[in-house]
């Protein structure tokens, strides 16, 4: 068998007059209980999916046909009439077929029961018709034939007792038309109900569109429109307005993310905190023991740094070093920069289209707002993050790449004080081991006790690093320190300065 037995598509047959009531009557296929070689499992759940689809429409009138042929009590569109309408409010049940029931018979007696509403009730009832048996169909007067040997076979036999109104297609006309009118007058307030609704719904969906713009010139006066609302929203942003009724609160995740001045100020404190923190490769320390990861004592950076001047050895004299060797330590001690940089660069491109994307949606409907976000704004922030990412990688090789010259003054001053720290700590050292204390925070009485001051002179005067090379190592690296230290202190402010400059000004060619 080839193709499919049944179909979801209707096949619709519309007559209209004056006579004719506004009236839509479905003719749902029979419902099969067992898939057969005619007919699949898919075949019939669709006929089942398909009836109860109609059946479920809280204003259709449920016409629930069972045959005499068989049991009625065996017939699924009685259990699919009462899940889809459990009060049978509006179902009326239909007996077909009554003249194949045995006159007198106990099932012809159980039918008569059926159709007098006493074995399954519905609040419509129950309607009896017989039609004609297709195999003895003639073709003459087939209408008028029908009726009357419909007519004749209710006269007599147990279907007689019934009431006229329910047997027969003539009296099932006038009560159909009477169940019409009682459903469309108790459905009619919620029909007009759902109507306005509906009807509010569309102007509202209308409203949103906007003026027409089905012209050119409407056209562009709705994306000029859109326009200077951009802008206008735009500007204020960049100058950290935010009066205009586009900003939800700040409190929200969203109204944070309108407030774009705001995010990129957070932004550029963490990136300093950032740089300050984990800016250097590693920490160097004046001990030795309990070390962090990314942690290296004085003396074995030195040694480093000794070993690192035997290698790169040039003109200088003994116990002076090249100042390119700073260049080498900086650049080393410096390398984590870029990686911080650009993470920050990204953090605030990506606020930035989140802030773009929010104005947008909130100024033009979605049928424009997808179109100028793909169209306008992501291809104008792609270039931007290019070109932030190019400056911020420049702004670095600037830093850490050149010769270490500087003409700050701060930088003088940071190498006095490295020097002052530690000539400092070495003088403690030999003062607590020529006077035998622990703390000379504290004061101590030495009336008793003679000391002899050359000896105290001669300690203090002892060079920290006798060994020129290891003296030179240690110069370089409180130079290289130094160096570090004003880089770093004006790097970050400086860099947040050029980058939050660049995304408010890419906002201002974007609008």
């Amino acid at each position: 068998m080839h193709g499919k037995s049944f179909s979801k598509d209707l096949l619709r047959i519309e007559i209209s007059g004056p006579h004719h009531p506004h009236l839509t009557i479905v003719d749902l296929p029979g419902l099969i209980h067992s898939e057969t070689k005619q007919q699949s499992a898919s075949d019939v759940e669709l006929v089942r999916d398909l009836v109860q689809a109609y059946m479920t429409k809280p204003r259709s009138i449920i016409l629930a046909v069972v045959s005499a042929k068989n049991d009625f009590a065996n017939q699924i569109v009685l259990k699919l009439a009462r899940a889809t309408d459990p009060m049978g409010k509006r179902t009326m049940g239909v007996i077909t077929k009554p003249d194949t029931l045995v006159a007198g018979s106990g099932s012809e007696s159980m039918y008569v029961s059926l159709a007098e509403n006493k074995q399954v009730e519905f609040d419509l009832g129950w309607h009896v018709l017989r039609n004609l048996d297709s195999e003895k169909i003639d073709g003459s007067s087939l209408l008028h034939r029908r009726n009357e040997e419909e007519k004749l076979f209710f006269c007599e036999g147990a279907w007689s007792q019934l009431p006229s109104s329910m047997l027969g297609v003539t009296e099932l006309r006038k009560r159909l038309s009477g169940v019409l009118l009682r459903q469309i007058a108790t459905e009619l307030p919620s029909l007009i109900k759902e109507i306005d609704h509906e009807l509010g719904a569309c102007h509202a969906r209308l409203r949103l569109l906007g003026e027409p713009r089905a012209t050119d010139r409407e056209q562009r006066l709705c994306l000029l429109g859109i326009s200077q609302r951009f802008q206008a929203i735009v500007h204020d942003i960049k100058n950290g307005d935010y009066i205009d009724p586009f900003f939800d609160d700040a409190e929200t995740g969203r109204g944070y993310q309108q407030r774009l001045r705001a995010v990129i100020q957070h932004l550029n404190r963490e990136f300093a905190k950032k740089m300050a923190n984990s800016g250097h490769a590693r920490t160097i320390t004046s001990t030795s023991t309990g070390l962090l990861k990314g942690d290296v004592s004085r003396d074995k950076y030195i040694t480093e740094v000794q070993e690192l001047l035997r290698r790169t050895r040039g003109r200088e004299l003994p116990g002076r070093f090249n100042t390119l060797i700073v260049t080498d330590l900086f650049r080393k001690q410096s390398k984590p920069w870029k990686d911080i940089a650009l993470k920050h660069v990204d953090s605030c491109w990506m606020a930035a289209k989140k802030s773009l994307q929010l104005v947008v949606s909130s100024i033009a409907d979605s049928s424009i707002d997808t179109q100028l976000l793909r169209k306008v704004v992501d291809p104008a922030m792609n270039s931007l993050r290019e070109e932030i990412a190019s400056k911020a990688s420049e702004l670095i090789d600037s830093q850490i790449v050149c010769h270490p010259v500087t003409y700050n003054d701060q930088y003088l001053k940071a190498v006095h004080r490295i020097k002052d720290e530690r000539r400092k700590e070495f003088t403690t050292s030999v003062i607590k081991d020529f006077f035998d204390v622990s703390d000379i925070s504290q004061s101590h009485n030495f009336r008793h006790s003679s000391f002899v001051l050359d000896r105290l002179v001669e300690k203090l005067s002892v060079r920290q690093e006798p060994d020129d090379e290891r003296f030179a190592a240690s110069e370089a690296v409180d130079c290289m320190e130094a160096y570090y230290s004003v880089s770093c202190s004006l790097f970050p402010p400086a860099y947040c300065k050029v980058a939050a400059n660049g995304f408010y000004r890419s906002l201002s060619s974007v609008s």
